[in-house]
This record gives structure tokens, sequence and C-alpha cells, in this order.
């Protein structure tokens, strides 16, 4: 219930931002694997930004993984190295110029 009420809230949130959020998203590839390089797939974004991914194995925003940076238009195979495989579900934000644009929750699983 909190997942979905925070997804909906980062939704509602984004659709309320600038034109950018728009044409800024992940494409699904859901679940990730539990390995120290997480393979994020392909993102979309309205203008060069970063994406910041965090801890969400309890259900909320934790302590930040790691950033990459993306640049405008699609990103084929966005990986970020996040030094050991994460203990559960990520949240990647995607920022353009401080703001946030997009979000999505990575499932991971351990096989």
């Amino acid at each position: 219930m909190y997942n979905q009420s925070l997804t909906l809230g980062l939704m509602i949130a984004m659709s309320l931002g600038s034109a950018a959020s728009a044409e800024s998203y992940f494409t699904c590839m859901n679940p990730l694997e539990s390995k120290p390089v997480l393979e994020l797939g392909e993102i979309t974004s309205d203008g060069n930004g970063v994406v910041e991914v965090y801890d969400f194995r309890l259900g909320e925003q934790g302590e930040m993984l790691g950033t990459v940076d993306v640049n405008q238009g699609a990103n084929a195979d966005v990986r970020l190295n996040v030094g050991m495989p994460p203990l559960g579900d990520v949240l990647a934000v995607l920022t353009i110029g401080g703001e946030v644009v997009a979000s999505k929750v990575y499932e991971v699983c351990d096989d």
C-alpha cells in the first residue's frame, strides 16, 4: 500500500512539474539482478540530467546507492555501479536541473 501511495504521489508531483516530465521516463526492465552493476535499461530524458538510485527495500527512499548522468534523448542500456549488490528493491529518480521529472521502483531478485 505504501509503495503504491509513494508511486502515485511521485506521479502526481511529476505531472504538476515542467514540460520536461512529459518526455522523460524509464523503460521497464523488471526485475533487476542483485549485482554490483545495476542494468536500468533505457532511460529517455527531455534534457541532460542525472539518475539517482536509492535503497528502497523497506518501501521508502533510503540511502543513496549511486548516480549516473544521462543525456537528452534516449539513453540505451544505462548501467550504474553501486559497489555491492543491493539488499532489496531500489528507487531510481531522474532529475533535470534539480527538478524530479521521473522515477521508477525496480524490484531486485537474487537469481
